[in-house]
């Protein structure tokens, strides 16, 4: 196992640049046509340090404070791959083009909506691809603290306006894990599936069934053996230098499984991951999809959340809905780290859409 001290050297260490000039771009889907609305951030290190969506005619810019230690800029919106783009000292105009990618709602018909991608075949193609991707992401020791800060949106939605929360309030917090939890997930996993019965629960999350968070606390178990161990895996698609992944449950005993998709970048990284569980009666289309931080943005090799949208149904359409939006994450090597900082500790922000 990888020492404490290489492992923190490894996930923090930061290419430092200045870039001197403005940045500015135009961010366009797969033929060309402007996207407005997208979300714009700039990423420095594991700290989103700016942020702003593009126009009616797809552009937007950042001034010269704003961008002096970035790293990339992340590009996302709904019903699209989100994009990570490096900077240099030479960018100053950039056109940024997004590839299509429909949000799974489990339950819900839709034209617009991807197909199950269950039940799939073994391909060894798929296998290894996913091997090479799981390489780079190194094993996380269970001492590991992880602090991050976020804004929180819950509420029940109409199943056609899910990721809708308009002016609706948010909480930004900074909350703070370790990894004690993980060999309890893993040992649930092997021995029940991705969601065991619930009794009675005050988190308006569950009700039936209590899920194992892959959303966010076990982000990480995509890119474990167990995980692969699980599921078969095959090419869902192929288009813009973009892969995606869609993984389909083994026959075996456990109760209640996942399938989704994971979509990976032509670096080689996970950008996004799209599930559904699957329980025993009473099921309730439940399912999850989550944006992870680019590497190539943050220069680190973790799979950490940037966002991510949770949702469950609590009557025939209408369902019970959580998004959270990060912007930055503290890894903590050790068993000690400092408290988490309390001066943005449930503060109300202003919301927009996931």
């Amino acid at each position: 196992m990888k020492s404490c001290f290489f492992l923190a050297a490894a996930v923090l260490a930061v290419c430092s640049r200045t870039l001197a000039a403005q940045v500015s771009g135009t961010v366009v889907d797969s033929a060309g046509t402007p996207v407005s609305a997208a979300k714009v951030e700039v990423w420095s290190a594991l700290r989103r340090s700016a942020a702003t969506t593009s126009d009616p005619s797809g552009r937007f810019s950042f001034g010269a404070p704003e961008v002096s230690d970035a790293t990339g800029l992340v590009v996302s919106r709904v019903g699209y791959q989100t994009r990570a783009v490096p900077l240099t000292g030479a960018d100053t105009a950039l056109r940024v083009r997004l590839q299509a990618a429909p949000v799974m709602l489990a339950g819900i018909t839709s034209a617009t909506q991807p197909r199950d991608p269950c039940p799939n075949r073994e391909d060894p193609r798929a296998r290894s691809f996913w091997e090479s991707v799981r390489a780079k992401y190194p094993a996380v020791p269970d001492t590991l603290v992880f602090h991050s800060l976020g804004t929180i949106r819950s509420q029940q939605q109409d199943a056609s306006s899910i990721g809708e929360f308009g002016d609706e309030r948010g909480s930004r917090q900074w909350t703070a894990a370790t990894n004690d939890a993980w060999p309890v997930w893993r040992r649930l996993i092997g021995s029940s599936g991705y969601a065991m019965p619930q009794a009675q629960s005050v988190q308006p999350r569950y009700a039936y069934w209590r899920y194992v968070p892959l959303e966010d606390g076990f982000s990480q178990h995509f890119v474990e053996e167990q995980f692969g161990a699980l599921h078969t895996l095959s090419i869902a698609n192929s288009s813009g230098g973009y892969t995606t992944l869609a993984f389909c449950p083994r026959a075996g005993p456990r109760r209640s499984e996942v399938s989704g998709t994971l979509t990976v970048s032509p670096e080689g990284f996970l950008v996004r991951g799209t599930w559904r569980y699957r329980t025993p009666s009473p099921r309730e289309d439940a399912g999850a999809e989550v944006d992870f931080v680019p590497p190539v943005a943050t220069r680190q090799s973790l799979l950490l959340v940037q966002s991510y949208l949770f949702w469950r149904r609590v009557q025939p359409r209408r369902y019970y809905v959580e998004a959270v939006e990060y912007e930055e994450w503290r890894l903590y090597p050790g068993a000690n780290p400092p408290p988490v900082p309390a001066d943005l500790y449930a503060r109300p922000v202003r919301a927009g859409r996931h």
